[in-house]
């Protein structure tokens, strides 16, 4: 543990030198001072970081570790041995605190007076401390009933045990405490003198013996007699309310013969039959009937095996805090059901029958058509394998007393729209059925008054008087980007589309997810998250005299109402922020006069004041592109060599990627240079630097088992120096202020398909650090790679064959300086004792996420300058190319060697070095630089994305130009490569499967 010593220049508590400006850091636990250099860190830690020193940090381990030793412990004599094997780090622990706030502080003497009067050793402080730390927690709870006992019994217990005072005791409920638990004692707990009045309120709200008996016997009642591991949840359910009802020593509750008989009856009858025979002159309670059936329950579980699901659970509300934020989707059929799920009868999308839109839209005949060919219930309309006859749910139809036992949907006679939407909801497309749907209706008209009310929106010290627009049809919350601009709201992009009737369409690429506090006429704030921005945002323009319409309605004087004149809401409040539309207080007189509500915002007017109105409707949808994209992918697949397609559609995120591509590529001394493709501009990256330290650590452990690759690591980061792939940073750089941060982690993997395997640094870009990683902040970019298939195709068209590869792809590319510094990763020559060094990759890496798709974006932008002359060479670039490997085949000699030359140039421009040519030709190979000729004749292809490389490749021998595949036996078990047995079909399938065959010949 460090030693700290006063500092008579400074403050810093490891040295005697003076403070420099900008080169001290306080500890966040202790608040000593040190001087950065001091404490090994190599920058200075933010405000929102939390950073402790040394000393500190070895007093947390040690505690941390003893709190778990504690928390294992079953008795008290394992806490007391626990304690004394660590009397020596506890009494170290101690000195180094600051102070160890018990109000029950035990004497300082060794000797205490017990009960009967015998003087006995006392238990030293740190004894006494640890203890009450692991007793400090208690269950979390939120007023169901039957979690009331294990709660009271478990704070009695640790109140007892850990001596805690009342001030203690009330800390310890308000930290868990929530829902309608805290909300009945909320004003008791301001002073802790009323500690017994709040468990007796506890106790009387929620822990009455027969509330918890209730909830108890309620999920053993509710318990379905079809259930597959019925006996194993009947079991568990009630031993629940016999353990708690003997914790509540209500023996009594257990005497209840007509519930063992209903209980008796959900079981099957073969087990029925056993408890006759068995107890038929003994007891029959409850307990009784736990303990027969505990034994049953183990056998079906046995039975079972891993495929029972977990207990049955009443869910209890979570705190505010703790909440998932919900989304609410109007209009739409969005439901998360299992792929083996049965589709859509009408439109094959992932709901119900009942659920579509499409369907309602039918006529009621055409309904009737579609129930009998898809074999559907006509009476639930639900496809459950029974007939109408059979249905349990079947009910008269009730349509103009029609007796029958038919679905509503499918009567004949009906008239009325079902579906309960105007027509034009009826025939919308299929894709409003994909997203988030937003209605407000819009009208010019100055005789109708909408829920317009004057508000304030604020950021920080920006304030902002407008008007919100309340509107409870619409499930998202927006606000104009004109507003969010000038209270400077900062959020990630999130894209949707705005879309009105006759498909008309708007495309909002650059909407962002803000959070703005915002307050009516009275002083209470609230706070709107997830609010979305929208250029121009055209709410409609209104208008309001207060003296006018209280004398037109003297039912709304004295009000407070505003009077404004042609203003337009910048904010529509949706249903996401329901909390704001809810009314408290109304004044109105007749259906057709106007009204005016309270909310949280305030007081407001609106209604029709008059009865010849006309109005649009408007819907704002967000659509789903994961599932667009996997249903793209899909019919791509079923329609290949069928349908050909000119201009494939782009997401978002493509044409983003795209546009940073444009916008940053450019050409600098031989070589191209990109920006990293950011999901957001301001992207901010937790402190990786420690995580990146720990990684390399690991690595040089392993590093130094292998001598050989440890050497070839060292020379590899040389390499890579040497050739301008890699910079190390000064000081001042390091302690220069960026944009982004970001320490990669790096190791090394072998290519097993390789003879021999051949070793490769990958930088690990999918490492996540508090849920984030380098590749979750980048965009994937447009895929640019070609087909292999259709490489390989065109690869055996020609009589004359030739492919060659690019020597470090990646590497060739460069990135801009401001993106560099989140790509910084440590190296010290396996040094361990000395500082690691810093510095960044100022090359695309292996492992990026983006880095396939700038090289190719690259690849290709290069080959179109050099179109005009070496058009043929420009195609072959662009279409022959699979990633970095290049095959073509030509049917004359001479074409050959001229375009694989000019092809050769063209790379050459862009510093894409592409050597390791193979033909089946000799001469076209002697007409080919020598040192770009490989000397073996065979060529391996591989699948490009997968990192680890375990799929097997499919390789080419120049020498009798044939295809084949390279296979291993290993995997499979001795007794099958020796012909000692058959193998399984499963072992067969797999041994198929594990063997690459893009083209299908296998």
């Amino acid at each position: 543990m460090a030693s700290y010593k006063a500092n008579p220049n400074g403050h810093c508590r490891l040295c005697t030198d003076k403070n420099a400006k900008e080169d001290i850091v306080a500890c966040d636990e202790c608040d000593r001072w040190f001087h950065i250099s001091c404490v090994g860190l190599t920058y200075l830690p933010k405000k929102e970081e939390r950073w402790i020193c040394p000393k500190c940090m070895s007093t947390e381990k040690i505690l941390m570790e003893l709190k778990v030793k504690v928390k294992q412990s079953v008795s008290g004599n394992s806490l007391q041995e626990i304690l004394q094997e660590n009397r020596a780090a506890m009494e170290a622990l101690v000195k180094s605190m600051r102070t160890v706030n018990l109000e029950s502080k035990p004497s300082t003497s060794n000797q205490i007076e017990s009960s009967d009067g015998q003087e006995q050793e006392a238990e030293p402080e740190w004894t006494v401390y640890l203890k009450r730390q692991a007793l400090m927690s208690l269950p979390r709870f939120g007023g169901a009933a039957r979690e009331w006992p294990k709660f009271k019994k478990a704070f009695d217990e640790t109140t007892k045990q850990g001596q805690f005072n009342r001030l203690e005791n009330l800390n310890r409920l308000q930290t868990v405490l929530y829902g309608n638990a805290e909300r009945s004692v909320r004003q008791l707990m301001m002073d802790p003198n009323n500690m017994d009045q709040i468990i007796d309120r506890l106790e009387d709200n929620f822990g009455r013996p027969e509330l918890v008996y209730k909830e108890l016997l309620t999920e053993l009642t509710n318990i379905k007699r079809e259930s597959r591991n019925l006996i194993t949840e009947i079991s568990e359910a009630l031993d629940n309310l016999v353990c708690n009802v003997s914790l509540m020593d209500r023996e009594e509750y257990l005497i209840d013969h007509r519930l063992v008989e209903d209980i008796i009856r959900k079981i099957p009858y073969g087990l029925q039959v056993k408890w006759t025979e068995e107890m038929y002159d003994g007891a029959k309670t409850l307990a009784d009937l736990n303990e027969w059936l505990k034994p049953h329950s183990r056998t079906n579980r046995l039975l079972n095996g891993t495929s029972r699901p977990q207990p049955r659970e009443i869910s209890r509300p979570q705190p505010r805090e703790l909440r998932p934020e919900r989304r609410v989707n109007i209009n739409t059929h969005q439901e998360n059901r299992p792929t083996n799920q049965r589709k859509c009868e009408a439109c094959r999308g992932n709901h119900k029958l009942l659920e579509c839109t499409r369907f309602k839209a039918m006529k009621p005949e055409k309904r009737n058509e579609l129930a009998f060919k898809e074999k559907v219930c006509l009476s639930c309309l639900a496809f459950t394998n029974h007939m109408m006859r059979d249905c349990k749910r079947a009910k008269q139809c009730g349509i103009n007393g029609c007796k029958f036992k038919h679905h509503p949907l499918i009567h004949k006679s009906q008239e009325r729209n079902t579906s309960g939407q105007n027509e034009s909801e009826g025939r919308s497309s299929p894709n409003t059925q994909e997203g988030e749907i937003h209605n407000h209706q819009q009208i010019t008209k100055s005789n109708v008054f909408y829920q317009i009310v004057p508000v304030t929106l604020k950021n920080n010290d920006k304030i902002i008087n407008t008007f919100a627009f309340l509107d409870a049809g619409s499930s998202l919350s927006l606000i104009d980007e004109e507003i969010a601009n000038k209270l400077g709201l900062n959020g990630r992009i999130d894209p949707f589309i705005l879309k009105w009737t006759q498909n008309v369409t708007r495309n909002e690429q650059n909407s962002r997810r803000v959070q703005v506090r915002i307050n009516g006429n009275n002083e209470k704030e609230y706070v709107m998250k997830g609010v979305r921005t929208i250029k121009n945002l055209q709410l409609p323009e209104q208008s309001f005299n207060k003296e006018v319409m209280e004398k037109r309605y003297p039912y709304l004087k004295n009000l407070p109402l505003s009077s404004y004149s042609s203003i337009r809401p910048t904010i529509l409040i949706g249903l996401s922020h329901s909390h704001l539309l809810i009314p408290f207080e109304r004044r109105m007189r007749k259906p057709n006069k106007p009204t005016a509500l309270r909310t949280k915002l305030g007081w407001f007017m609106f209604g029709n004041i008059s009865s010849n109105v006309q109005g649009g409707h408007i819907m704002v949808i967000q659509q789903e592109e994961d599932m667009n994209k996997a249903l793209h992918k899909y019919f791509s697949t079923e329609d290949f060599g069928v349908k050909l397609f000119k201009n494939l559609p782009k997401s978002a995120e493509e044409e983003k990627a795209e546009q940073i591509l444009k916008s940053t590529m450019k050409y600098k001394d031989g070589r191209y240079e990109v920006g990293l493709l950011w999901k957001d501009e301001e992207t901010k990256f937790p402190n990786s630097y420690n995580n990146a330290a720990k990684r390399l650590t690991t690595s040089e452990r392993m590093l130094k088992k292998d001598p050989e690759l440890k050497k070839w690591a060292i020379e590899t980061f040389a390499d890579y120096e040497k050739k301008g792939y890699i910079r190390k940073l000064s000081e001042e750089e390091i302690m220069k202020p960026v944009p982004r941060v970001y320490y990669l982690p790096h190791f090394i993997v072998h290519n097993k398909n390789k003879l021999p395997p051949k070793p490769r640094l990958v930088f690990d870009a999918a490492a996540k650090i508090q849920g984030v990683s380098f590749n979750t902040e980048l965009l994937s970019g447009p895929d640019a790679t070609t087909s292999l298939f259709g490489v390989l195709v065109r690869f055996r068209e020609g009589a004359i064959a030739v492919c060659g590869d690019i020597k470090e792809m990646f590497h060739q590319v460069r990135i801009r300086a401001e993106d560099q510094h989140a790509q910084r990763f440590l190296w010290r020559d396996c040094d361990s004792s000395k500082k690691p060094d810093i510095y960044v990759m100022q090359v695309m890496t292996f492992g990026s996420t983006c880095s396939p798709s700038c090289a190719q974006a690259v690849k290709n932008h290069n080959a179109e300058k050099f179109r005009k002359y070496c058009p043929v060479a420009t195609e072959a670039i662009i279409k022959q190319h699979y990633v970095d490997d290049y095959l073509d085949s030509f049917e004359e000699l001479d074409k050959a060697a001229e375009i694989v030359l000019h092809v050769m140039k063209i790379h050459d421009h862009a510093g894409f070095h592409i050597r390791n040519f193979v033909s089946n030709s000799r001469k076209l190979l002697q007409s080919l630089p020598s040192e770009r000729v490989q000397i073996s004749g065979i060529k391996m292809f591989e699948e490009k994305d997968s990192m680890t490389e375990k799929v097997l490749g499919v390789y080419w021998n120049t020498t009798s130009d044939t295809l084949g595949y390279q296979i291993k036996l290993d995997k499979l078990g001795s007794d099958v490569t020796q012909m000692l047995r058959l193998p399984t079909k499963r072992e067969v399938l797999a041994f198929v499967m594990s063997v690459y065959d893009p083209l299908g010949l296998i």
